[in-house]
């Protein structure tokens, strides 16, 4: 059952995410650092001239790596986006059960997920191509892990799951 209700509320959420699905207009910043990245250009907006203007390291160095793989930033920064938007839903839905002493898990992590699912910048953000999304998501990981590590091994986890938010 719970299986059920996941994958129920994981398809509406990347449903509602395919409502706009489209990258912003700042991702294509974000773009051009990653196709020049990836051409040998450098990690630069125009060639030779080196002025940082991108706003996640990490998420440049990802298009960049796909973009030399053959997918274009558009593509590869909406998917990832859209990945994140479920890997989040299903990040809530571990810190949902996790979190809450009732006696209904079950409801009370399909209402998180919902809760999640109706906000606007779940959808608005959802296929953005900006790192908007993986960001929460990792951030929602991090403080999982970091709250319930019982061992060095999971503290680090949560260590490592915050430095690359």
């Amino acid at each position: 059952m719970r299986l059920l209700v996941l994958g129920a509320l994981l398809a509406l959420g990347l449903g509602h995410t395919l409502v706009y699905a489209r990258p912003f207009e700042d991702a294509f910043i974000t773009f051009r650092y990653a196709d020049n990245l990836a051409r040998g250009v450098g990690l630069v907006y125009n060639a030779g001239e080196v002025v940082e203007g991108y706003t996640s390291f990490l998420w440049t160095v990802i298009l960049a790596a796909l973009s030399r793989a053959g997918l274009s930033c558009e593509l590869a920064g909406s998917l990832l986006s859209m990945l994140a938007g479920v890997a989040l839903l299903a990040v809530v839905w571990r810190c949902a059960g996790r979190w809450t002493t009732a006696g209904d898990r079950l409801g009370v992590r399909a209402f998180a997920v919902a809760l999640t699912l109706v906000q606007g910048g779940f959808a608005y953000y959802g296929g953005s191509a900006m790192e908007t999304l993986p960001f929460v998501a990792l951030v929602y990981l991090g403080a999982d892990e970091a709250l319930f590590a019982r061992t060095s091994g999971r503290a680090a986890l949560a260590g490592a799951v915050l430095a690359l938010a």
